[in-house]
């Protein structure tokens, strides 16, 4: 079965409508990247944690 942008478009408002999702802006881009950094560091962070206990 082949899969279209129409069929996607539907089930993305069907899944907005059911889980009653407000749009929101995107962040900026430095901001995006920022989370993505601070993610990797919390990452880190555990991972010499769990180092350091085992």
């Amino acid at each position: 079965m082949a899969k279209t942008d129409r069929v996607d478009a539907a089930i993305v408002v069907r899944m907005g409508t059911a889980l009653d999702l407000t749009p929101s802006a995107a962040l900026p881009a430095y901001l995006t990247e920022l989370q993505d950094l601070l993610v990797f560091r919390l990452c880190l962070i555990r991972d010499r944690a769990a180092a350091q206990d085992g």
